[in-house]
């Protein structure tokens, strides 16, 4: 993968779940990303969602998507597991449909990977009609921890629309192979997530990928060489959630902060 200061980034949600759309729309407009996630399904009790399921407000937010240019990237965040409902995304791939998003971000939450797997087919085919991607974002705190694991159910999946998002953190986390990376077939592959971290892994892995992520460049992992094994042309999201780390710092900062770490260091990174 080959980037530049020109690359489009895409804005991962998680880094300002306090600012719900269609404000989202306008913060990530005058940062300079050209495109956000949306977390329209609670990842734990009491997380903030924003399903748009009132349709005023999903007016508000694609009349500012219009208006800004801005794309709708990812609905986030599907669990894959034995109690997910997958007729009850309908209304949700619907909504995020309707304002322009085009990937779905999975995560898959059962030890046994066929139940997974299926799970997978099913959210495809729910996807499919309303042209929308499916991404398995492998996580080592969750039951798909690693690459091997993600490509594991996408095959028995079996769905053209389903794809492996790499997440540089996860990536190093999991000790996932990057000769397996450089030799998946693109098809595979959807996505790719940059943020940068400390050397030594912390105890409590969720908490580092939910709250202490560093901005790329300013961290220990070798994100030059896992960008070399990604084809050029996947698309790049920037997760850095910093609300915890800097709260003397708004959301408009933040945002900007993060969009001028990602340019510097993909500007300068050795090609």
């Amino acid at each position: 993968m080959t980037a530049t200061t020109a690359t489009p980034l895409s804005f991962a949600h998680l880094a300002a779940l306090d600012v719900g759309p269609p404000d989202l729309i306008d913060l990530v407009s005058a940062t300079g990303f050209a495109s956000t996630s949306l977390r329209m399904l609670q990842t734990v009790p009491g997380s903030p969602a924003y399903p748009l399921d009132d349709s005023r407000l999903r007016r508000a937010t694609l009349e500012r998507v219009k208006a800004t240019g801005v794309g709708v990237f990812y609905i986030e965040v599907v669990s894959l597991s034995r109690a997910l409902d997958v007729a009850s995304l309908e209304a949700i791939f619907e909504a995020g449909a309707s304002v322009g998003a085009t990937r779905v971000l999975a995560a898959g939450d059962d030890p046994d990977f066929a139940i997974v797997a299926d799970k997978l087919a099913a959210v495809c085919a729910l996807g499919r009609p309303f042209n929308l991607a499916i991404d398995v974002e492998f996580m080592p705190f969750r039951a798909v921890r690693s690459l091997a694991d993600a490509v594991d159910v996408i095959r028995r999946a079996d769905a053209a629309n389903a794809h492996v998002l790499v997440d540089a953190l996860h990536f190093y986390r999991s000790d996932s192979s990057l000769d397996q990376l450089r030799a998946l077939d693109r098809g595979l592959l959807g996505t790719f997530q940059i943020c940068d971290a400390v050397r030594v892994p912390p105890a409590d892995l969720a908490y580092e990928a939910r709250n202490a992520r560093l901005l790329p460049g300013y961290g220990a992992l070798d994100l030059s060489t896992l960008m070399a094994a990604l084809p050029v042309d996947l698309p790049i999201g920037v997760e850095v959630p910093m609300a915890l780390s800097h709260p003397e710092l708004s959301p408009s900062q933040r945002l900007a902060l993060m969009a001028r770490a990602t340019w510097d260091f993909l500007g300068r990174r050795p090609t």
